[in-house]
C-alpha cells in the first residue's frame, strides 16, 4: 500500500492543528488570571526604625519620712510618658491584592504564614492608634492565628478588575532580638494560584536607661545595690525629655 500521499497530506494538516493550538494556547496563557501581593507602596520590602528601651541598672530611693513629693511626681509623669509610647512598637501593615493579569480574579483569598520568630499580630479596630488613620474596611474580612493572617473579601467584592487592587492591614508588634521577618504569602483564586515572599526589617536605636524602686525603709534595698539620693535629677531629665517631644 502506497502510504506516501497519507503522509503528504497529513503532515500539511497536522502542522496546521499544532500551529492553531499553539496561538490558542499562547492567547489563553496570556489571558489567564494574574495577581500578586505587595505592601502599600507597592514594594516587597518595608523597613522600620523603631526606638527600643534597654535596661542598664537597677537603682533604689528611699522616700524621706516627711516628704514624698519628688517620687510622686516622678511616678506620676513617668506613668504618663509610658501612656504616650506603649503603641510605639506596633506598626501598621498594610497589604495590597494587585491584580496584574488580563483577566477579572475571582474568588480569592490570601493566606500569610510570618517566618523569621516571635511577633504579635492585631486586626481589631482598637489595636490601632488614632496616627494610624485605619479604615474599618481595611480590617474586614481579615483573620489572625498566631502567626498566620488570612484575608477574604467580603461578599459581595470577591472580584478584583483587571489592574486593581485590593487593600487590607494589621498591626505588627516585632520582638526586639528580631530584625528580619519574612512573609510568606499564596494567593488562591479561581484558576489561580501564585506564592511569594514579602519581607519586614527593623533598624532599631537602643536607648539604655536607669529603672528606678522607690522603697519606704532601708531593708527593702538589696545588698550591694545602688542607691540614689537625690531624685530631682531625674525628675528634671524626663521633664526634658517630654519637653523636646511636646508632650
Amino acid at each position: 500500500m502506497n502510504t506516501d500521499w497519507i503522509i503528504e497530506t497529513a503532515l500539511p494538516i497536522a502542522t496546521f492543528l499544532c500551529s492553531v493550538f499553539g496561538v490558542f494556547g499562547f492567547f489563553r496563557s496570556v489571558r489567564k488570571p494574574n495577581a500578586h501581593l505587595r505592601f502599600a507602596n507597592g514594594k516587597r520590602k518595608i523597613t522600620f526604625t523603631p526606638l527600643y528601651y534597654r535596661k542598664k541598672s537597677d537603682k533604689y530611693y528611699m522616700d524621706p519620712p516627711t516628704d514624698c513629693y519628688d517620687s510622686h511626681a516622678y511616678i506620676e509623669m513617668h506613668k504618663h510618658y509610658n501612656k504616650l509610647h506603649e503603641d510605639d512598637c506596633k506598626f501598621l501593615i498594610p497589604f495590597q491584592v494587585i491584580n496584574t493579569g488580563k483577566l477579572q480574579l475571582e474568588d480569592y483569598r490570601v493566606e500569610i504564614n510570618v517566618v523569621g520568630g516571635k511577633c504579635q499580630l492585631l486586626h481589631s479596630k482598637d489595636n490601632f492608634k488614632e496616627g494610624d488613620n485605619i479604615q474599618n474596611s481595611l480590617l474586614d474580612g481579615v483573620s489572625i492565628n498566631r502567626l498566620r493572617i488570612e484575608y477574604e473579601p467580603v461578599a459581595p467584592l470577591k472580584k478584583l478588575n483587571q489592574k486593581d487592587h485590593d487593600d487590607f492591614a494589621i498591626r505588627f508588634t516585632p520582638d526586639p532580638d528580631v530584625l528580619q521577618y519574612e512573609l510568606h504569602w499564596r494567593i488562591i483564586a479561581k484558576d489561580f494560584y501564585r506564592i511569594g515572599r514579602l519581607f519586614i526589617t527593623f533598624a532599631p536605636t537602643i536607648e539604655e536607661y536607669d529603672e528606678l524602686h522607690f522603697v519606704n525603709c532601708q531593708r527593702d534595698i538589696p545588698e550591694g545595690a545602688e542607691v540614689i539620693k537625690d531624685l530631682k535629677p531625674y525628675i528634671l531629665k524626663l521633664a526634658e525629655k517630654m519637653k523636646k517631644e511636646g508632650v
